[in-house]
């Protein structure tokens, strides 16, 4: 999912690093998106894991 999402981020960048005004705007405000996307994504799957290793631990402490 990292390399997925550096790739489109580089692109965006490179886009953005050609683009004028309005464009410019628009490639940046993509890139923060995809950004906050992968964040939140990670975060849920980090959430996920630790959830699901609190319920082994649990059950092998019962």
């Amino acid at each position: 999912m990292k390399s997925e999402t550096d790739a489109k981020l580089k692109a965006l960048q490179l886009k953005a690093a050609k683009a004028e005004g309005d464009v410019k705007t628009v490639l940046n405000a993509r890139a923060n998106h995809l950004r906050e996307e992968y964040q939140r994504s990670t975060a849920k799957v980090k959430s996920a894991a630790a959830g699901d290793l609190r319920r082994a631990a649990n059950k092998i402490d019962a």
